[in-house]
């Protein structure tokens, strides 16, 4: 009986390693490949349990937003854009391990923002949100986005990364 119990529990644990990890009740997902970095807060990866590539917008910071079309011809907010976009790159294909935790809505869908994951990210266990903020390469965005589990993180690395924001020329409204 002994023997027949022990069995039964490590084909169950064993079974739960192939469930995709929010049926194992984790909100993470490990990323398994970048595809392509688009700026400073939005980036392209194939991501572990999910069919698809999935176009992804971290939470909780807004960084220069690449010009395009016209726009292209202010090359100063171009020059801050492909900072931030180099810098999230430089994260992003140096690590070791990158983990995605999407915000779900209430209904327990993945939260969505023009077609993107929004979700934050953690970079060899560091919170790669955090780590834009601090390098002066991002901003806060509206105080309406600003309601989530690292809000106070994000608004304290802010405050005292403004001496790069300057050294950077990211201008913020605060």
């Amino acid at each position: 009986m002994k023997r027949l119990v022990f069995f039964l529990i490590i084909i169950t644990l064993a079974g739960c390693a192939f469930l995709p990890c929010a049926e194992r009740g984790r909100e993470s997902f490990r990323v398994c490949e970048i595809v392509g970095v688009h700026d400073g807060d939005t980036f392209t990866a194939r991501l572990a349990h999910f069919p698809d590539v999935q176009k992804i917008r971290l939470i909780g910071i807004d960084a220069p937003e690449l010009a395009s079309g016209q726009q292209q011809k202010f090359s100063e907010p171009h020059t801050k854009a492909q900072s931030a976009r180099e810098y999230l790159s430089n994260l992003l294909y140096g690590a070791d391990e990158i983990e995605v935790t999407p915000r779900r809505n209430l209904d327990g869908s993945f939260r969505r923002s023009f077609g993107r994951l929004v979700a934050f990210i953690d970079v060899d266990g560091k919170d790669a949100g955090a780590a834009m903020l601090s390098a002066g390469l991002a901003c806060l965005p509206d105080a309406r986005y600003r309601n989530h589990p690292r809000a106070d993180k994000y608004l304290n690395t802010f405050q005292t990364a403004s001496e790069a924001r300057l050294k950077n020329g990211v201008a913020c409204d605060e």
